[in-house]
């Protein structure tokens, strides 16, 4: 039950907390019943409606702060993002991970935005290569990776003086993978 908690599934986190609050409702007005019975107090009863509607107050703006963050885009976890640098960085051709940049859509589809720059050797075989090399550990990292889309976008900055030469070569030096996982459900 614990596992489901972290789910990014809003639908099951909303029965958990649903019937929760139903249980703790029900706890609450039968307290309150009871003791406005034994006391001939109907306060009890009263105070009693206006604690169960707190509780549905508190529970509301819980999921309202849960759900939000996958209506505007939550991003992985710090252990998934860690998970992911370091089976992409264990890949030797590439020299360094500018960032990874990741957003949810649904509770199991994900963008992954990786901009990696590569060693200076690959020629577009060996980067293309590279790429699916890329995807395979993400996917060997997040579980609910079964299929995916692959976009390239070269470029990086570069310092004002420059040769020709460089100038030609500089997209070849840095990759953006961006990496769309999608479960087949």
């Amino acid at each position: 039950m614990l596992k489901n908690l972290k789910s990014k599934d809003t639908s099951v986190l909303t029965v958990v907390v649903e019937d929760s609050a139903a249980l703790l409702g029900i706890i609450i007005a039968f307290a309150a019943l009871v003791l406005s019975d034994i006391t001939k107090n109907n306060a009890f009863d009263a105070l009693g409606s206006w604690l169960i509607g707190f509780m549905i107050m508190a529970f509301a703006f819980f999921l309202a702060r849960e759900n939000k963050d996958l209506l505007i885009g939550e991003s992985m976890s710090k252990r998934d993002y860690q998970s992911i640098y370091k089976a992409v960085s264990q890949i030797s051709e590439v020299n360094k991970i500018a960032s990874i940049r990741t957003m949810y859509f649904a509770p199991e589809d994900v963008l992954i935005a990786i901009e990696v720059s590569l060693v200076d050797y690959l020629d577009t075989d060996m980067i293309e290569s590279v790429i699916d090399n890329i995807e395979s550990k993400i996917k060997a990292v997040i579980p609910y990776a079964v299929s995916s889309i692959i976009y390239v976008e070269l470029g990086r900055e570069r310092e004002q003086n420059n040769s020709f030469l460089d100038l030609i070569l500089w997209p070849f030096e840095n990759i953006i993978v961006v990496i769309s996982i999608t479960s087949m459900i």
